[in-house]
């Protein structure tokens, strides 16, 4: 029950998330999960962590609908916890997008990456890498509904902004230069 465990069982968890092995993962996170809402209590920073990490485990496997009550309930709790401007809020409102985006709800999802977009221009900066993964997140929700010349400015905004702050050759650079492409062959 130590802190120190609890984080390392989170890791491993993470662990076998990033390895593909969402249904091993989402075991690992619900276990550490119990033993971090007893120990450190339901609305602690890292028992929230430990559930959104659940949830994200939860979409890949395609429980979709699951995902987003535990989406929504850990949003919940960070708003009033943490605030509605705290990173990791704006991370659960993302998260949230995603596994919106996930069952088709499209302009949900637009609603709440909109929404992430304009907190982060305002708390971070307009020059942040975040904001800049929040213009490509926008982009993809938007060509989703196709609404491609509204698409392209925002995955065009991505790919300016990822190859000043993060450089060409990041990961995030590259995905969001597929996104314009893919969309300017449409």
């Amino acid at each position: 029950e130590h802190p120190a465990t609890l984080g390392s069982r989170n890791n491993l968890a993470n662990a076998l998330f990033t390895q593909g092995k969402y249904g091993e993962a989402e075991a690992e996170h619900r276990a550490v999960l119990a033993i971090m809402e007893h120990v450190l209590g339901p609305e602690h920073p890292d028992t929230l962590t430990s559930r959104n990490n659940l949830a994200n485990a939860l979409d890949y496997q395609g429980k979709h609908a699951e995902s987003e009550t535990a989406h929504r309930a850990v949003l919940a709790i960070r708003e009033r916890v943490l605030g509605l401007e705290h990173p990791d809020t704006q991370s659960s409102r993302n998260n949230l997008a995603i596994v919106l985006q996930s069952q088709g709800k499209h302009a949900e999802s637009e609603a709440a990456r909109r929404a992430v977009l304009a907190i982060r221009e305002r708390v971070q900066g307009p020059e942040h890498p975040d904001v800049f993964g929040s213009y490509h997140n926008l982009a993809v929700c938007l060509e989703a509904q196709r609404k491609k010349p509204e698409a392209l400015v925002f995955a065009r905004r991505a790919v300016a902004g990822l190859q000043k702050t993060l450089g060409e050759a990041h990961p995030h650079t590259k995905e969001a230069k597929k996104l314009v492409e893919r969309l300017d062959q449409r």
